[in-house]
């Protein structure tokens, strides 16, 4: 485990006693809160969402340092957020789900200390080619060479899902989704997998590339939903104006994205930042640090019915703010 959560700068506070005629106690340094947010490698969706959360912490909660932790993204922080390394995470609820319950990559090794606080914003799964590769379906994946993101993300894990679902044998690669828009530029790889949008890689792509998003059936997609024990995957439409260079919606499968702290954060901690996110002030300031923060809701209904424990500072806000509690 790391050093607690709220703790003193250097582990303690530093007095200097002035001893001239009357004694004197001065103190050195203020007591600290220090905050670790794991969201992903640079390039994901997360770690832009974090980003900008933990600017608006560490400058308007007294006396809170916010640190956005590069991670391997939503598996990964899952497992970390078990270790004690992170005190807050996000992650696709199907992952949060399996954590809670000892499936997937959490077979054997549940997450126990894991309490959600809500949804961040409702994440696509999708894949990206260039117009000139002739890619124009999911089935053309087939041997195709494709990035997945980085191992432990929930890109990888969603493009995995989607080709065990639908039978494909595909070249996946794990890589940053930086690299991943480089390389489908390059020719290196046909394709690439992305959980999220709009992605900053996928968007600096799109910039100097014809991209394609690809669209999936809805055969496609009544597999992929079906291949879950668990009812998070539904059926949803990217707008046109995700990316530059599409011009109709695109059909895929969506997961919620959840956000959520380990249960040794006090009440008051995340009491004060959901109190802090959602004052019109400084909702506008996330929301302009990155548009998915403007889906941010409790979300109680669907956490209730997949079984996740909401932590006790989040229903205190939830309640004061006049939220129904299922």
């Amino acid at each position: 485990m790391r050093k607690p959560i709220v703790s003193m700068l250097a582990g303690v506070t530093l007095f200097v006693f002035l001893i001239s005629g009357i004694g004197a106690v001065t103190p050195l340094a203020e007591a600290r809160t220090f905050l670790q947010f794991g969201g992903s490698s640079p390039g994901g969706v997360f770690y832009y969402l974090f980003g900008v959360l933990t600017t608006l912490v560490t400058e308007k909660m007294p006396d809170t340092i916010a640190t956005n932790v590069a991670t391997g993204a939503s598996v990964d922080n899952l497992k970390r957020l078990s270790k004690g390394e992170i005190d807050f995470g996000i992650s696709h609820a199907s992952n949060v789900w399996e954590a809670l319950n000892g499936e997937g990559p959490f077979e054997g090794n549940k997450v126990t200390n894991l309490m959600a606080i809500g949804k961040a914003y409702n994440s696509p799964h999708y894949f990206v080619t260039l117009k000139n590769t002739g890619i124009t379906s999911t089935s053309d994946l087939e041997g195709k060479r494709v990035a997945i993101g980085t191992a432990g993300s929930g890109a990888a894990y969603n493009s995995l899902l989607t080709f065990e679902a639908l039978g494909l044998n595909v070249d996946a690669r794990h890589m940053s989704f930086a690299d991943a828009g480089r390389d489908v530029k390059e020719g290196r790889i046909h394709a690439l997998g992305q959980s999220g949008a709009p992605s900053g890689a996928v968007s600096e792509l799109s910039e100097t590339a014809d991209i394609y998003v690809i669209p999936m059936s809805d055969e496609e997609i009544e597999k992929i939903v079906a291949s879950q024990k668990a009812p998070y995957f539904w059926k949803g439409y990217m707008p046109p104006e995700t990316y530059k260079g599409m011009t109709e919606p695109v059909p895929t499968f969506f997961v919620s994205i959840l956000w959520y702290a380990s249960e040794d954060v006090p009440e008051d901690i995340v009491y004060d930042l959901l109190k802090l996110m959602y004052e019109p002030e400084n909702k506008k300031f996330l929301e302009e640090g990155h548009p998915m923060w403007k889906e941010m809701e409790p979300n109680l209904e669907e956490m209730k019915k997949l079984g996740i424990p909401i932590h006790p500072g989040a229903l205190k806000f939830y309640e004061e703010m006049g939220v129904p509690i299922p």
